[in-house]
């Protein structure tokens, strides 16, 4: 998928690349909560599903949330960002063509 891009340019407030491991650990826990209900109900019981909050909260995981990243934005950052980090006008070209790559998910 080398041509692929990000459709909505919708970013964490981190710099957590991923919340795969926090994703992990959240149903890990939410397994092992129903397979305590479930062994603690007697045969003619009805289980209780588990809510997700009763396990784990959103605010605890590596991102925060999400923000609109508007894609003047990005431009405009990556200008600055390359200007203050580069003297020659390639080496700033490249770093920008980088910094939107990065951000926008290519």
């Amino acid at each position: 998928m080398t041509r692929s891009r990000r459709k909505t340019p919708i970013v964490g407030y981190s710099t957590a690349c991923s919340e795969a491991d926090d994703k992990r650990l959240w149903h890990k826990r939410w397994r092992a909560h129903e397979r305590d209900q479930l062994a603690g109900i007697g045969p003619d019981g009805d289980p209780m599903p588990v809510h997700r909050q009763e396990v784990s909260s959103t605010w605890d995981m590596a991102k925060d949330g999400k923000h609109w990243f508007a894609p003047h934005r990005q431009q405009a950052l990556a200008e600055r960002i390359a200007a203050r980090r580069s003297k020659l006008k390639p080496e700033r070209k490249a770093l920008q063509a980088r910094l939107l790559a990065k951000w926008r998910g290519k």
